[in-house]
């Protein structure tokens, strides 16, 4: 009996540390938060969360250049602890660490998650309406392309200005353009436009040379900010610009006029 009791007291002894340290393991997770563009009014909910410990779950609200430190302790062996982000107001997207993955870890110790926040495109929509109420019935051709205009790098899919004749700047002044093409009334197209903290300007131009066409629109010059979905237009308005003629009753009528008219200055001078 004594042989048992030393060999389960010495098992005893063997396991017990053991089973202490598995459950004894810490991590020290400490988020970094910083906005790409420099947006000091922005904030990102950063939640931290472990399968396992004493303080499994946690949360901060960081804005540009903040960071939190959330420690977890009595941690077991397997144990995955992961950090996310969002922006309170959706304008911009994030990564950790260089990755679009959440952070996670999986060892004891000191971690950072370094989370950056950049920028989310903004999306300007045009819709072309055309007004063919005065075109007299004749047949109107409703294609037409609009021009948007920004500074170097501000369209996502921006490219060389017809103006510029194959070189991006015009007075010192580098600019891009991207070209909408459309095919009839309620027609829409957009341009996505790379922005930040302090907005960008698209400008939005028609060159319209049929005389019988006006062009109206509410575009202009659109400023935006990240995230911004704006939407404007442009109307196109048709007039009849054809020589007035008659009808082929209308014709005859005026024929009969003129016979009238003749016949009576023939009586009178004969």
């Amino acid at each position: 009996m004594n042989l048992k009791r030393a060999f389960l007291t010495l098992m005893a002894a063997m396991i017990l540390p053991g089973a202490v340290y598995a459950q004894d393991l810490a991590i020290g997770i400490t988020a970094t938060v910083d906005f790409s563009d420099g947006n000091t009014e922005e904030m990102i909910t950063v939640d931290f969360s472990c399968n396992d410990g004493n303080n499994p779950v946690g949360q901060a609200i960081l804005g540009d250049g903040g960071s939190f430190r959330h420690p977890n302790d009595g941690l077991a062996a397997g144990f995955v602890c992961t950090v996310t982000g969002s922006d309170v107001n959706a304008n911009y997207s994030v990564t950790y660490n260089g990755s679009a993955d959440p952070c996670s870890f999986t060892e004891a110790g000191e971690v950072t998650c370094a989370i950056l926040a950049t920028p989310d495109n903004a999306t300007i929509t045009v819709t072309k309406f055309w007004d063919v109420t005065g075109a007299g019935g004749e047949a109107v051709d409703e294609s037409a392309t609009i021009e948007a205009r920004a500074d170097i790098g501000v369209l996502a899919d921006g490219g060389i200005c017809d103006d510029h004749n194959g070189v991006i700047a015009t007075d010192m002044h580098l600019e891009e353009c991207v070209y909408l093409d459309f095919n009839g009334d309620g027609d829409t197209a957009s341009v996505s436009v790379i922005t930040g903290v302090d907005g960008e300007t698209v400008t939005f131009t028609e060159n319209n040379e049929d005389s019988a066409v006006e062009v109206s629109n509410d575009c202009g010059a659109v400023e935006v900010f990240p995230g911004d979905d704006v939407d404007c237009s442009f109307t196109n308005t048709v007039f009849f610009e054809g020589i007035p003629t008659l009808s082929q009753y209308g014709l005859a009528i005026m024929a009969l006029l003129m016979l009238g008219v003749g016949f009576v200055g023939f009586r009178r001078f004969v």
